[in-house]
């Protein structure tokens, strides 16, 4: 049988990675980058990385979509510093499953906090934000722009009704003074989180 026009593998994957920016040599220089690691060490102090992966959407498909949430509920840390940097790997609009964001919500408190279980996420403290009382802004993105999300913003995604692939790179840093929770499903790798 032919490779589709992803790729045999990529036309499957709903993400890559979570350390990417430790394995691969182009990922570690676009996460370290002045358009993404400038500007993350320019929003948090002392900036680390977290985690970087990519997220896939995948044509037609509701498999990888998400409803609103915090991204601090499942990466909590003290003092409070986290931010994501979302980079359009496509063009996204509301066809394809582009972010939706609640703006003002990073004044929010932290909803809940989650904790890796056996089947996923669970709720280890508060509940999960009535969505019904929020108006989520879609959020368009051209192919190779950035987004930097407060780790309390609200935001979701919806499934990907197009014939194309909608891809994401993600990248979470915290500063290097707060420290993770440790219900947290990612800790120090030995030697620390990679310095902005």
């Amino acid at each position: 049988a032919m490779p589709d026009a992803l790729g045999h593998w990529e036309s499957r994957a709903m993400r890559v990675g979570h350390g990417l920016h430790l394995v691969d040599d182009t990922f570690a220089a676009l996460t370290r980058s002045p358009a993404i690691g400038g500007v993350l060490a320019s929003l948090v102090p002392a900036a680390v990385l977290l985690q970087s992966a990519v997220v896939y959407k995948q044509p037609r498909s509701t498999s990888v979509q998400f409803g609103l949430h915090q991204d601090a509920a499942y990466l909590t840390n003290d003092p409070e510093s986290l931010v994501l940097a979302f980079i359009a790997l496509d063009d996204m609009d509301a066809d394809n499953g582009a972010l939706q964001v609640v703006p003002g919500t990073h004044r929010d408190p932290l909803h809940h906090s989650l904790a890796m279980g056996p089947g996923g996420f669970v709720s280890i403290a508060g509940q999960a934000p009535p969505e019904r009382h929020y108006e989520p802004l879609l959020l368009p993105m051209r192919r190779g722009t950035a987004a930097f999300i407060h780790g309390r913003t609200l935001h979701a995604s919806g499934p990907n009704n197009s014939p194309h692939p909608r891809r994401a790179l993600i990248v979470h840093a915290m500063s290097g003074r707060s420290r993770l929770a440790p219900h947290c499903w990612i800790q120090p790798p030995p030697g620390g989180f990679v310095p902005l």
